[in-house]
Formats: structure tokens, C-alpha cells, sequence
């Protein structure tokens, strides 16, 4: 009898025991889910505000340009064009400002960012919005330096590439440089208009150009005809082993599009790895 009375304490125990741990499982779960819900819902708010918060930003008007560089670079690291603004405006008092930058329509931007006159490299949140037959890059700059490089693809199939590139400013520049890069394994490389000097660096050919952009002629785009013959589409280099050691130490952040582009691939393994544990949990419930 006694023996009995022990197991049916025992049983007792252990059935409330379980109720105990079905009780924790259940506010666990609840608690994964509401978490998710929190952190989705957080980073929908968190990236339309800092949008509203660029568009409403203030641009100082009569911002003009001392010097800008752009870089043009076929098929570099990727099988598209990439392309590199650099720069500083002329009144440094005068920031922070947003500052609106031209680009070709559907680039793909992989950097956006405001070296400090310290070194720094700060990159920016940035909105891009559609022109007509370009798109506009708005960002909002703590210096009065900028940084933007992008890619996107005028590069047409076969081995014959032919295209024209636009350079367009919102502001005037008063020194434009430009420099082109012909690509490695390309034959009859031609651009136009005729360079002001070509040079060689480990194993690369540049053309460079040195021109303005005057108040009265910066909605004109400047254009350049670039053409040449490649068999295949791979790149000049590869940028996962690459050491950048043809760039400007400014440059290391080119490439960052990949990782921003692996982000959604990121989420959904996150996101799956909380379902997997939320129906272990619920498995152990169920039990």
C-alpha cells in the first residue's frame, strides 16, 4: 500500500512536472515569435525612415565642385561596368548638405560614402530615384568630400563591345578628371574623344582627360565612345584574391554589392533557423 501511495506521489510528480515544462515551451515559443515579429517590423520602420530622412534633409543651394574624378573601368572585376565618382566641394562650411549625384539608369550602387579630411571613411545611407533616362543618387554628406562607385551594364552580347558613357553633373566642377581603363585581354581599344595622355600600371592601360564643367553647361553630359573586341566575359581580375593593389586604399570598399547582396540569402537562413528550433519546440510540447 505503501509502495502504491509512493508511486502515485511519484506519478503525480512527474505529470506536473510536465504541465510545468509544456507552460515554459509554450511562453518560449511565443516569445521566438513575437521576437521575430519585433525585428521585422523594427527594420521595415528603421529603413523607411532613414529614407524619409535623407529626402528631407536639407541641400544647400549654389553647392559647386572643386575637383571631382571619375573612373571608368570595363569589365574590371565584374563582366559590367564599373564606375567611380570621387571628389570634394569647394566650401567645406557648407556641410553637412545632401548632395544629388547622376548616374545611369539602373546602376547598382555599392558604395556610397564621405571621407572625413582625417582619413575616415564614412559610408551613407543613400535613395536613388528614377529621371527619365537616368537615375539620381541622393545622399546626405557630413564632409565635403564624396566617394560613390556603382556598375551597371551597357555591355551588349557578342565580342564586339560598343557603347557610349554620359557623364552628367547637378553641380558645376571646375577640375574633371577622368581616367578609362582598357580592359585586360581586349584587342582594339578605342576611345573617343582622343585622349590628353595614356599611362600603364601593373599591367593596365589608362587614358586620361583633364576638362570643366561651367554653371551654363552642367545639364550638357559629357560623352565618351568607348569600344573594343574580348572573347568570354571574364573579368580583368578577381576580386576574391584580389589585394588591391591597383587602387586607391579608398577603393578596398568596392566589391561591398556582394555583400549586401548575400544579406536576403542571410536572413532566410536565420529565419529558417528560428522555424527549425520553434517546431523543435513544439515537438517537445506535443511530447
Amino acid at each position: 500500500m505503501f509502495h502504491q501511495d509512493e508511486t502515485r506521489r511519484g506519478s503525480d510528480n512527474h505529470e506536473e512536472h510536465n504541465i510545468i515544462m509544456r507552460k515554459v515551451l509554450f511562453l518560449v515559443g511565443i516569445f521566438l515569435v513575437l521576437t521575430i515579429i519585433g525585428l521585422a517590423s523594427y527594420g521595415i520602420y528603421w529603413k523607411r525612415s532613414k529614407v524619409q530622412e535623407i529626402r528631407a534633409f536639407h541641400e544647400v543651394s549654389g553647392l559647386e565642385i572643386g575637383r571631382m574624378k571619375v573612373s571608368i573601368w570595363p569589365e574590371y572585376d565584374e563582366p559590367q561596368l564599373l564606375v567611380i565618382y570621387e571628389g570634394r566641394f569647394k566650401d567645406p562650411s557648407r556641410f553637412p548638405s545632401k548632395a544629388r549625384f547622376i548616374v545611369p539608369k539602373g546602376a547598382e550602387i555599392s558604395d556610397a560614402c564621405s571621407p572625413s579630411p582625417q582619413g575616415g571613411h564614412f559610408c551613407q545611407l543613400f535613395d536613388v530615384e528614377n529621371r527619365g533616362n537616368s537615375d539620381e543618387v541622393s545622399l546626405r554628406l557630413p564632409y565635403n568630400n564624396f566617394f560613390l562607385s556603382f556598375y551597371y551594364n551597357p555591355l551588349k552580347g557578342g565580342e564586339v563591345r560598343d557603347f557610349v558613357y554620359p557623364i552628367l553633373s547637378n553641380y558645376p566642377v571646375d577640375v574633371l578628371e577622368v581616367n578609362i581603363q582598357e580592359p585586360l585581354r581586349s584587342t582594339g581599344f578605342r576611345v573617343d574623344p582622343k585622349p590628353m595622355r595614356v599611362s600603364s600600371e601593373k599591367g593596365f592601360k589608362f587614358f586620361h582627360y583633364g576638362l570643366s564643367i561651367p554653371q551654363k553647361d552642367k545639364d550638357r553630359a559629357v560623352e565618351f565612345n568607348i569600344s573594343y573586341a574580348k572573347k568570354g566575359n571574364k573579368p580583368s581580375v578577381n576580386i576574391k584574391y584580389s589585394d588591391y593593389g591597383l587602387m586607391d586604399e579608398k577603393l578596398a570598399g568596392v566589391g561591398t554589392h556582394k555583400i549586401l547582396s548575400a544579406l536576403p540569402i542571410m536572413k532566410t537562413l536565420f529565419v529558417l533557423g528560428i522555424l527549425i528550433f520553434a517546431f523543435q519546440i513544439f515537438r517537445l510540447y506535443r511530447r
